[in-house]
């Protein structure tokens, strides 16, 4: 017998609970308001009063009232506190937590009262780890009364086939009311299933429904005493279909067990639940400054036992890491977590203790974590890049049958992947890696958009992948209720599964196995923290089995649906399908259709379903039309032959990573004339190879003199003219043969130092002033006015009050002349703070926006007179929000808009921000040169 649901966060109290009996109840409360409420603020948490009430007698106490939240990255909780006749706590209980915005949720909770407790104190409270949370919790309509916890005993674990009769053990505390319990059986989309209304005679009662189709059924329990004492207990239950489930690496799921797992008996019984649900992959993170907290010492004990448990369930383990120990920070950081050592042996060497230690269990590993952000990897492209040929080398150097992942990019790789590539990866990796989170779950035009030229630029076209994070953040409905999320969660799930073998990814893990609330914001997990299932753990079950040794062979769109075939190796076709649009018919006359959560469906109802996938079975032959689906082939890589290690130091000082989060993560600024330095070492694996090193420089640059090489180590010299170029590169590449490898190197002009040295004129022709439109987010009110000074300065202040929480921005623009920057070669502003009002919460930006619709962003960069900004326009990128996404270059003479303002800012309602625009210069090209 399984307890389903702890009904105390203190297990100490279960042992003296059930000892309590009825009796007369004497519960005295004073202070209670009608309404308990605490505002988030500043301090990591907080309550509301607390109403104080005596307990004499009592068993449970019963808390009633309507829940409202408007809370953003904090968590609420009702507490309540229980003291005995001398003051002393005995314990805590809590419920919750709760987060998000939505109201009107009833509060409907019963809490055992502990042996010998005189008073409860109960209060509203919230807690938070987050600088941004803001927000309001609410219960109004307050009350406390005597009630009656029920106590749920599932006969038998969550998750049961069709063969078994599920049962459930019904007590109450007081052990001895009278009463009845109301127990309805609902399926996921709310409808009523069944009902049994039972009295209770005994200590025990035990509820039975008899066998139960294939399904996901939420049970509730609901007990009425004659004194009108009511209490509650829900538990969730989900029946499959009889048989072995299919255990498919391409199912995967991330799960964390390492970090995230629990105890080893929790770690188990995820396990036994995934293996039901028919998953045979799991993703693991390790912690490298965990295993090797002192260099040398290696200890893999933690991370081993959980894989081989992995393994012991018939399932492949996957890690992942993405921190290093701080020995291995020349710098003396002592932050692990992003922070990659600069130092490219310490990461060879443990990669070679990868491959003696956990790598001989589990055979796939993933370097690095979602590096194209700056909250998971806090260095440039080319670090990454040279940090993952030194871990995978050392990887292939003791065995090179291990699987080497390149970490995963969070949504679009862009330019930071580009960068990547360039620096020669590809020979080193032998799986290609992306995480998915789009709304849409459309991962073919993703891919088509996002990944197929950067993928065949960068030498992995047509390579084995892996999606290893995809998922779906619930979040309550506007009225507090799980139930639409839920069921929306199990579409997607089913959606991005199939999409993803669809675009040929041989692996798919799910984001997140077990509930994980993230930054107090996103609710991850298709089972809860009590290990009662989800929706979505259903219909990952049902599909396993459905596509159960079927390999993907085509795809089709029809409308804003899609349909994925699968073929059996008896031939049989089956298929997932969304969106209606295509009739059935074309499928043949057998076909079966069921849907997500294993109900069967008729053709009409089918042809009239909108986003929710179904399952179809029996198919004829596959319709004309359809897309071909190829499944990579590619065999996993040898050590190469050749690696380069590299550090970058510009005049003297290294510059290897962004010194500060609002640095250029891709590319390096270089003052004009600077020195570019880029030294290290040429690795081979066999003494017959003796490379040759080339320094390559790209536009702009020059190279100062050729490579010196002292044995393994070499240094090559640039010095930089970038101003005219805008972005460029330096490279190193060594050659012997066949083999090669390269470090390639973005920089661009430092624009702060180079707009020191251009000409300039007033954008503001003849004294005329720019007039500015006030251009910003909804949940702000925004103010634009001439400030105080002498007349034809022109400045403005620019000055904005959130009245709302969410994102914000404020981004005033102005007309200027046609042909005004045609031959400009950047702008030169200088930007006052308002007296009295904070400054801007992110840094000032610059856009330029053409007549026909395309918009441009350039950072400005701060001088060293901290009110002066440069922007040159070599250094514009196109920003996705313009109305024209084309790759036709800026085009100056078309430019009609200036905007300067901030923004990509989560708000608080109340925050007040302002600057001053006081002048904008145009600057010319130096003619001088």
């Amino acid at each position: 017998m399984k307890v389903s649901f702890s009904l105390l966060s203190n297990t100490v109290f279960l042992s003296v609970l059930l000892l309590l009996s009825a009796s007369t109840s004497a519960l005295q409360c004073k202070g209670v308001p009608s309404e308990l409420s605490v505002v988030v603020h500043t301090k990591q948490s907080a309550e509301s009063s607390t109403p104080d009430c005596a307990l004499e007698g009592e068993s449970a106490i019963h808390l009633t009232g309507t829940l409202s939240s408007s809370l953003l990255r904090a968590r609420a909780y009702v507490e309540a506190r229980f003291f005995d006749r001398q003051g002393n706590r005995l314990g805590t209980v809590r419920r919750g937590p709760w987060l998000g915005i939505f109201s009107g949720l009833a509060l409907d909770e019963s809490i055992a009262v502990p042996l010998d407790a005189a008073r409860v104190l109960v209060a509203a409270r919230f807690e938070t780890s987050r600088q941004d949370a803001t927000g309001e919790w609410r219960i109004s309509k307050f009350a406390i009364s005597s009630g009656v916890v029920v106590i749920g005993d599932a006969a038998q674990d969550p998750v049961i086939t069709t063969a078994q009769i599920p049962r459930w053990n019904l007590s109450t505390i007081p052990v001895g009311a009278q009463g009845k319990f109301q127990v309805e059986l609902r399926d996921p989309f709310g409808q009523l299933s069944a009902t049994r209304t039972v009295q209770k005679t005994s200590t025990q009662t035990e509820i039975d429904f008899g066998p139960l189709p294939v399904g996901y059924y939420q049970l509730q329990a609901k007990f009425s005493s004659e004194r009108e004492h009511l209490g509650t207990w829900t538990n969730t239950l989900v029946v499959l279909p009889e048989g072995i489930p299919p255990n498919e690496p391409r199912f995967g799921m991330d799960a964390a067990l390492s970090q995230m797992g629990g105890t080893p008996d929790m770690i188990e019984r995820s396990l036994g639940m995934m293996r039901q649900a028919g998953i045979g992959a799991v993703r693991d993170r390790l912690s490298w400054n965990q295993v090797q907290p002192v260099r040398g010492q290696t200890n893999w004990e933690h991370y081993e036992k959980v894989a081989r448990a992995v393994i012991r369930a018939k399932m492949e383990p996957l890690q992942m890491f993405h921190d290093s120990p701080v020995w291995a920070h020349p710098g003396g950081s002592t932050q692990t977590d992003r922070q990659m050592p600069l130092n490219d042996t310490a990461v060879f060497e443990f990669g070679q203790a990868y491959a003696k230690g956990l790598g001989r269990t589990v055979r796939s590993i993933e370097y690095w974590n979602e590096q194209n952000i700056s909250g998971f990897f806090a260095g440039r492209p080319f670090q990454y890049a040279s940090g993952f040929k030194a871990f995978s080398a050392g990887v292939k150097s003791v065995d090179p049958g291990i699987r080497v992942l390149i970490g995963g990019a969070a949504d679009r790789p862009g330019r930071f992947f580009e960068e990547i590539y360039r620096n020669g990866v590809a020979n080193f990796l032998d799986t290609r890696n992306q995480h998915y989170y789009g709304k849409d779950a459309d991962i073919p035009s993703f891919f088509d958009r996002h990944l197929a030229a950067l993928e065949r630029n960068g030498g992995i076209e047509g390579w084995p992948g892996w999606i290893t994070e995809m998922g779906y953040a619930l979040r309550r409905d506007s009225h507090g209720d799980w139930l639409a999320t839920e069921r929306k969660q199990a579409e997607y799930l089913v959606k991005t599964y199939a999409s993803s073998f669809a675009t040929a990814y041989e692996r798919v893990f799910f984001f997140f196995w077990r509930e994980y609330i993230e930054a107090e914001h996103h609710t991850w997990g298709i089972v809860r923290g009590d290990f009662s299932p989800r929706p979505a753990y259903l219909t990952l079950a049902l599909l396993t089995r459905h596509l159960a040794g079927a390999s993907v062979v085509a795809s089709e769109s029809h409308g804003t649906g899609r349909t994925l075939y699968f073929r059996h190796k008896n031939g049989e076709l089956v298929a997932v399908t969304w969106g209606g649009g295509a009739p059935m018919s074309r499928l043949g006359s057998k076909t079966e259709i069921q849907n997500i959560f294993g109900q069967r469906l008729n053709r009409s109802s089918a042809e009239a379903n909108g986003s929710e996938p179904l399952l179809l079975s029996r198919i004829d032959q596959l319709p004309a039309g359809t897309q071909a689906v190829k499944l990579p082939k590619q065999a996993i890589h040898e050590l190469p032959v050749l690696r380069l290690s590299a550090r970058l130091r510009i005049d003297g000082q290294d510059r290897t990573s962004p010194s500060s989060p609002s640095d250029d993560r891709i590319a390096v600024d270089v003052v004009e004339g600077g020195i570019v330095e880029i030294a290290g070492r040429a690795y081979s694996n066999t003494s017959t190879v003796k490379p040759s090193i080339d320094c390559l420089p790209g536009p702009g640059l020059s190279v100062l003199s050729p490579a010196k090489i002292d044995g393994e180590v070499f240094i090559c010299r640039f010095q930089a003219k970038l101003a005219k170029q805008g972005e460029s590169y330096a490279s190193v590449q060594a050659k012997s043969g066949k083999h090669s490898d390269i470090v390639r190197i973005a920089l661009i002009p430092e624009a702060a130092s180079v707009g020191l040295t251009l000409p300039s004129h007033p954008l503001m022709p003849d004294k005329a002033c720019l007039r500015w439109t006030a251009q910003h987010s909804t949940n702000l009110s925004l103010m634009i006015e001439p400030t105080d000074g002498k007349p034809g300065l022109c400045s403005v202040k620019v000055s904005s009050r959130i009245g709302q929480q969410g994102d914000s921005w404020v981004f005033p623009a102005a007309q200027i002349h046609a042909n005004e920057l045609s031959t400009a070669t950047g702008l030169r502003l200088r930007i006052g703070n308002v007296f009295g009002m904070p400054p801007p919460p992110t840094p000032i930006m610059l856009q330029l926006a053409e007549h026909r619709g395309k918009v441009w962003r350039i950072d400005l960069k701060r001088g060293e007179n901290s009110e002066v900004y440069t922007a040159l326009f070599k250094l514009a990128k196109a920003a996705p929000w313009g109305r024209v996404n084309d790759d036709i270059p800026l085009d100056l003479a078309n430019v009609r808009k200036i905007i300067v303002g901030w923004g990509g800012y989560n708000g608080r309602a109340g925050q007040q921000h302002g600057f001053i625009i006081k002048e904008i210069d145009v600057l010319k090209e130096n003619q001088q040169e």
